[in-house]
């Protein structure tokens, strides 16, 4: 059913159409929707979709339980409903979404929260560098950090100092060998079962427990104490 003030040979109101399209010149209201193939803008002018409640673009393959794909505009947020979500250019897709897995495949993700990135679960990566400029943060508060890798495990600073902390302790475990390189390398506040001016220092056999003693006094004779 069309209201119009109008009606005219092709023409009803704003409407004109023939049995190629539909042309719209001016306001139409269509109170029980409109279904078409193609919506396109006239001439130069910009496509303007505008309500004064939700708007709602769905395609869908027609069965009742069949995959859909909704995307849902309110005043307040953007909605997207589908199986699966892509963005890209030239032919790439640079983000994909699914149930399974969320895959970026551009050369770069830059995160630019001041907070940082949290995430939930795991991350695994060929490589974690900072921003030009700015220091890189690996913290887990409340929990464990773990930094795992199948073969070699490199961590290293070309201009700036390292720093390790935690609250109770640091391990550092590896069936072959833990190579520590550096031309100042400091280990502060180790526990010493005496005071003196020089100091060696000892490692022991069943932990790997790192601690010194007097100069003058050999890791065995402290070993007892140090290592029980």
């Amino acid at each position: 059913m069309i209201r119009v003030l109008e009606m005219r040979q092709g023409a009803a109101g704003p409407l004109h159409f023939n049995d190629q399209q539909l042309l719209v010149q001016g306001r139409a209201d269509f109170v029980q929707g409109l279904s078409a193939q193609l919506f396109e803008a006239a001439g130069d002018a910009p496509l303007v979709l505008q309500s004064t409640e939700n708007v709602t673009v769905r395609a869908s393959s027609g069965l009742v339980d069949g995959p859909a794909s909704t995307l849902t505009l309110t005043e307040e947020s953007v909605s997207i409903d589908t199986p699966r979500f892509a963005v890209g250019g030239g032919g790439k897709t640079f983000l994909s979404a699914d149930e399974a897995a969320v895959v970026i495949t551009a050369n770069q993700l830059r995160v630019s929260a001041g907070s940082g990135m949290s995430v939930q679960g795991s991350v695994q990566t060929s490589q974690l560098t900072n921003a030009v400029g700015g220091g890189l943060s690996l913290t887990s508060p409340g929990q464990r950090l773990t930094i795992t890798a199948e073969k070699a495990l490199g961590i290293h600073s070309e201009d700036e100092t390292m720093t390790f902390s935690a609250l109770l302790g640091i391990n550092i475990n590896s069936q072959a060998a833990i190579t520590l390189a550096g031309g100042d390398i400091q280990i502060p506040d180790l526990p010493a079962p005496a005071t003196d001016a020089a100091y060696a220092l000892c490692v022991c056999a069943n932990s790997g427990r790192l601690y010194r003693v007097p100069g003058a006094t050999t890791c065995s004779t402290a070993a007892a104490a140090m290592c029980a």
